[in-house]
Protein backbone atom coordinates (compact mmCIF):
# COMPACT_ATOMS: atom_id res chain seq x y z
CA UNK A 1 0.00 0.00 0.00
CA UNK A 2 1.08 3.47 -0.78
CA UNK A 3 0.43 6.52 1.44
CA UNK A 4 -1.86 9.25 0.08
CA UNK A 5 -0.35 12.72 -0.39
CA UNK A 6 -2.96 15.40 -0.79
CA UNK A 7 -2.36 17.81 -3.68
CA UNK A 8 -4.09 20.68 -1.85
CA UNK A 9 -1.34 20.92 0.78
CA UNK A 10 1.35 21.76 -1.78
CA UNK A 11 0.25 25.41 -2.07
CA UNK A 12 1.97 28.41 -0.52
CA UNK A 13 -0.50 28.82 2.30
CA UNK A 14 -2.10 25.94 4.13
CA UNK A 15 -4.71 28.15 5.75
CA UNK A 16 -8.37 28.18 4.91
CA UNK A 17 -9.55 30.90 2.59
CA UNK A 18 -10.34 34.00 4.61
CA UNK A 19 -13.53 35.72 3.54
CA UNK A 20 -14.11 39.42 4.22
CA UNK A 21 -16.46 40.28 7.08
CA UNK A 22 -19.57 42.07 5.84
CA UNK A 23 -21.31 44.29 8.39
CA UNK A 24 -24.89 44.95 7.36
CA UNK A 25 -26.89 47.99 8.36
CA UNK A 26 -29.84 47.03 10.58
CA UNK A 27 -33.19 47.60 8.95
CA UNK A 28 -35.13 50.56 10.28
CA UNK A 29 -32.45 51.81 12.66
CA UNK A 30 -31.95 55.16 10.96
CA UNK A 31 -35.43 55.57 9.51
CA UNK A 32 -37.42 56.02 12.72
CA UNK A 33 -36.52 58.63 15.33
CA UNK A 34 -35.59 57.10 18.67
CA UNK A 35 -35.63 58.57 22.17
CA UNK A 36 -32.30 58.44 24.00
CA UNK A 37 -31.57 58.58 27.72
CA UNK A 38 -29.61 61.77 28.52
CA UNK A 39 -27.53 59.94 31.14
CA UNK A 40 -26.52 56.61 29.61
CA UNK A 41 -27.46 57.15 25.95
CA UNK A 42 -29.67 54.06 25.54
CA UNK A 43 -32.13 54.24 22.66
CA UNK A 44 -35.84 53.58 23.11
CA UNK A 45 -38.56 53.24 20.50
CA UNK A 46 -41.26 54.98 22.52
CA UNK A 47 -41.16 57.89 24.93
CA UNK A 48 -43.05 55.76 27.46
CA UNK A 49 -40.18 53.23 27.51
CA UNK A 50 -37.73 56.07 28.15
CA UNK A 51 -39.81 57.37 31.07
CA UNK A 52 -40.01 53.86 32.56
CA UNK A 53 -36.24 53.51 32.21
CA UNK A 54 -35.63 56.84 33.94
CA UNK A 55 -38.05 56.05 36.78
CA UNK A 56 -36.52 52.61 37.32
CA UNK A 57 -32.89 53.70 37.34
CA UNK A 58 -33.55 56.88 39.30
CA UNK A 59 -33.90 54.63 42.36
CA UNK A 60 -31.01 52.24 41.68
CA UNK A 61 -28.28 53.89 39.61
CA UNK A 62 -25.99 56.58 41.05
CA UNK A 63 -25.51 58.46 37.77
CA UNK A 64 -29.26 58.70 37.20
CA UNK A 65 -29.75 59.86 40.82
CA UNK A 66 -27.24 62.67 40.38
CA UNK A 67 -28.88 63.68 37.12
CA UNK A 68 -32.29 64.00 38.78
CA UNK A 69 -30.81 65.95 41.69
CA UNK A 70 -29.49 68.46 39.11
CA UNK A 71 -25.89 67.79 40.08
CA UNK A 72 -25.05 66.55 36.59
CA UNK A 73 -26.28 68.48 33.57
CA UNK A 74 -26.10 67.11 30.04
CA UNK A 75 -26.86 69.31 27.07
CA UNK A 76 -27.64 67.07 24.08
CA UNK A 77 -24.39 65.24 24.70
CA UNK A 78 -25.50 61.97 23.20
CA UNK A 79 -27.20 63.54 20.18
CA UNK A 80 -23.89 65.21 19.30
CA UNK A 81 -22.05 61.98 20.06
CA UNK A 82 -24.27 60.06 17.62
CA UNK A 83 -23.48 62.60 14.90
CA UNK A 84 -19.76 62.34 15.61
CA UNK A 85 -19.90 58.54 15.57
CA UNK A 86 -21.66 58.52 12.20
CA UNK A 87 -18.98 60.85 10.81
CA UNK A 88 -16.25 58.75 12.41
CA UNK A 89 -17.60 55.56 10.79
CA UNK A 90 -17.02 57.10 7.36
CA UNK A 91 -13.28 57.10 7.98
CA UNK A 92 -12.85 54.11 10.25
CA UNK A 93 -14.57 50.78 9.76
CA UNK A 94 -13.55 48.45 12.59
CA UNK A 95 -16.48 46.42 13.94
CA UNK A 96 -16.52 45.86 17.71
CA UNK A 97 -18.24 43.05 19.54
CA UNK A 98 -21.68 43.89 20.94
CA UNK A 99 -22.11 47.15 19.06
CA UNK A 100 -24.09 48.05 16.00
CA UNK A 101 -21.72 49.21 13.28
CA UNK A 102 -23.02 51.11 10.30
CA UNK A 103 -20.80 51.38 7.27
CA UNK A 104 -21.06 54.60 5.28
CA UNK A 105 -22.16 54.27 1.67
CA UNK A 106 -19.41 54.79 -0.88
CA UNK A 107 -20.01 57.66 -3.27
Amino acid sequence: MQRHYCRNLNGISHKRKIFPVVVKKPKGLLENPYFSCPVCGKLFRKEMYLKDHLNELKKNDSKHKLFFQNKIIFKNKFNDMNKLKSEKNKFQDKPKFGRINIRAAKK
